[in-house]
């Protein structure tokens, strides 16, 4: 089963989106640092058609800086966009690792299934042989030659029904894993339980420690609050700093040589503040989002971790149950049904019970021993369902995941 696992986890496309996703974030978190861009101008005064005599002309740089604290909040929600993205490819991973295992399952239950009835089918068959030499000595009746010739078609029709499941199953688990190809694979694994022994107080405290959908939301709200911090500082002004270069003509003093003046040649430094006297709305409307957006994390945060409390009352009392019908079925039902077929087929050899007998004890326990299999497969289901309770939401829940 590890090995189907991490097939999966490699060449499943899901994993891979996921692996993109947090390079995405990454880049945000290096545009979230970025510095506004400078800016290169210059300025030509009194345009000439001679370039060569052009005297008047300003080169400069300007750089914009952002207020104090805008860049470190918009870089501490990108970071808590990375962590999203990191919590949702774990998440995805033991969804995935629980998939891969209840498909296994499904195939393990395939197998036995496909098993229980070959072994019907030749059990069948063998009666049927031994009715028609019977029937031709004159020992058995044509009627019970009849009904062991029906019985042993419905059987035939069971197991076609059951080599289809088969072939389904095996589908549903190479898509699953990625696989492209139709080579066969083998089943290691056997169709058996062990009793859950963890105490539901001791479990339910690991769930929420672990889980990953919980992570995400508590990331979402620290998010939510560097948003909030953000928008608090979006009224405040940006200012930009800049040097230039300036040569200017026809400044004093002007004499008989220099009857233009002199050409000068200078450096300045300016600096610029921004006001936000015209857009006071902006900044009011984008805090008044923010709180909004952070209390409805927060509320989602709280109202989860009731979810999961009921998630788990819900897939804990599924695991208990299946676990108690499996050893039913095990413990009793089976055994008692194998030593019916027994007996019944003692009886029928001596003439003590007809035909239809024989055969109704017959699929009594050939259904005792597919449904022993199914509750075993139900049982692991339910254990798997309870290893991610704190990864999923229900699907009538009105929550969606951030």
């Amino acid at each position: 089963m590890q090995q189907a696992v991490d097939l999966a986890l490699r060449q499943n496309p899901q994993i891979l989106l996921a692996q993109q996703a947090i390079e995405a974030a990454e880049g945000r978190i290096i545009q979230a640092g970025a510095m506004p861009p400078a800016e290169i101008f210059s300025r030509v005064d009194e345009i000439s058609f001679d370039l060569g005599e052009q005297d008047e002309f300003e080169i400069g740089l300007n750089q914009g800086f952002e207020f104090p604290g805008k860049r470190s909040r918009r870089k501490e929600a990108a970071h808590a966009d990375q962590q999203m993205a990191e919590l949702r490819l774990v998440r995805l991973r033991a969804l995935l690792t629980i998939e891969v295992k209840k498909s296994y399952y499904e195939n393990l239950l395939a197998d036995e299934s496909l098993s229980a009835q070959e072994f019907s089918v030749q059990i069948l068959e063998d009666l049927h042989r031994l009715l028609t030499q019977r029937y031709q000595s004159g020992a058995a009746s044509y009627v019970d030659l009849v009904r062991s010739r029906i019985e042993l078609g419905r059987s035939r029709g069971a197991l076609a029904g059951a080599r289809q499941q088969r072939i389904a199953a095996l589908s549903r688990f190479n898509l699953l894993l990625g696989r492209e190809n139709d080579s066969p694979l083998q089943f290691s694994d056997s169709l058996a339980f062990s009793p859950l022994e963890q105490p539901s107080d001791t479990l339910l405290a690991q769930i929420v420690r672990q889980s990953n959908l919980r992570k995400i939301f508590a990331a979402a709200v620290e998010r939510e609050r560097c948003a909030l911090r953000l928008a608090q500082l979006d009224g405040r002004p940006d200012f930009s700093l800049g040097a230039s270069y300036q040569r200017t003509a026809e400044n004093p003093p002007f004499t008989a040589t220099h009857p233009e003046g002199e050409i000068v040649n200078a450096f300045s430094v300016e600096a610029s503040l921004s006001l936000p006297l015209f857009n006071r709305a902006g900044p009011k409307g984008e805090m008044r989002i923010a709180r909004a957006e952070l209390g409805a994390a927060e509320t989602e945060l709280v109202y989860f971790d009731r979810q999961l409390r009921h998630n788990f009352d819900s897939a804990f009392a599924a695991v208990l149950a299946t676990e108690e019908q499996a050893r039913e079925y095990r413990d009793i039902v089976l055994p008692e049904s194998q030593n019916a077929v027994g007996a019944a087929v003692a009886a029928y050899q001596s003439d003590q019970i007809p035909l239809t007998d024989l055969l109704d004890i017959y699929r009594t326990a050939q259904l005792a021993r597919l449904e022993k299999a199914q509750s075993v497969f139900n049982c692991l289901a339910a254990r798997a369902d309870l290893e991610v309770v704190g990864e999923i939401l229900k699907p009538n829940s009105l929550q969606e995941l951030p």
